[in-house]
């Protein structure tokens, strides 16, 4: 007598499929390209709102490596989501757009990629994320008065969020800062490598700004510095205000052991 299976799976059935039965959320299965030229911008939402709303304790939003992602600016929200931990798994190489123009960022161009309103995230990988900054870096005022319409992006921010710990990825060339973390408290930065031109300005390594209890640790930053006949070439102060009116806040940072 043969027997009819109550369920068959033939190989490769699930690869185009959405199910994910090891709680991975893969970005591939959502319809990511990864050549580097198709924007996959909204794959990567549909892919993040799966692993969002997903039942799992702890889901895996999964980058694969051997692949070339190409964003436009795009948030990933915490607020709603299921699980306070969710892992980002980041292994191929994420791309902004080559020139300004391309971005698509009417309202809203302060940052690349971005993660907001999380309590327990981590994000670590061996991939690479490049912003494509050369163009931006020659943007000024002056030149294109069009340029003034927005700051330039930051990279990656992490923001109005705790307990986030980000590890082993490599940044370059950012438009702006390549890493901000703002409005968030516990957050530990580890085996990051940052690195931009000589030419690139203001491309700091990593900013941090109203937050507390950020660590920073075996990281390698190369983001260039030149001086020209400086009388002080480095500066470290408690009190910096790059504004015409700041707040005094000289006894807001403790420094010691400078070599």
């Amino acid at each position: 007598m043969t027997r009819t299976p109550l369920l068959e799976i033939q190989p490769g059935l699930l690869k185009n499929t959405n199910i994910n039965i090891d709680n991975t959320f893969n970005v591939i299965n959502f319809g990511a390209i990864g050549d580097g030229q198709k924007d996959d911008s909204k794959m990567f939402k549909h892919a993040w709102d799966a692993a969002c709303d997903s039942s799992a304790p702890s889901p895996t939003f999964l980058v694969p490596q051997g692949k070339t992602y190409l964003l436009q600016p795009l948030t990933f929200n915490g607020k709603h989501c299921n699980s306070n931990n969710i892992t980002l798994q980041i292994d191929g190489r994420i791309i902004a757009p080559t020139i300004p123009s391309a971005w698509d960022c009417e309202t809203n161009c302060n940052h690349g990629i971005g993660f907001e309103n999380f309590d327990g995230l981590h994000i670590q990988g061996s991939g690479t994320i490049n912003g494509q900054g050369d163009k931006w870096w020659k943007l000024s005022c002056k030149d294109n008065e069009k340029s003034c319409q927005h700051r330039k992006p930051t990279g990656f921010m992490i923001g109005h969020s705790k307990n986030v710990d980000i590890k082993g990825l490599t940044f370059e060339d950012s438009p702006q800062m390549h890493i901000a973390f703002e409005s968030s408290t516990l957050v530990h930065a580890t085996e990051l490598t940052i690195r931009a031109r000589g030419h690139s300005p203001n491309t700091d390594g990593i900013h941090i700004q109203r937050s507390t209890n950020v660590s920073i640790d075996n990281s390698t930053i190369q983001t260039d510095i030149t001086s020209h006949s400086s009388t002080r070439p480095i500066v470290i102060d408690q009190y910096y205000c790059p504004h015409k009116q700041c707040k005094n806040q000289t006894l807001a940072v403790e420094i010691s052991n400078i070599a």
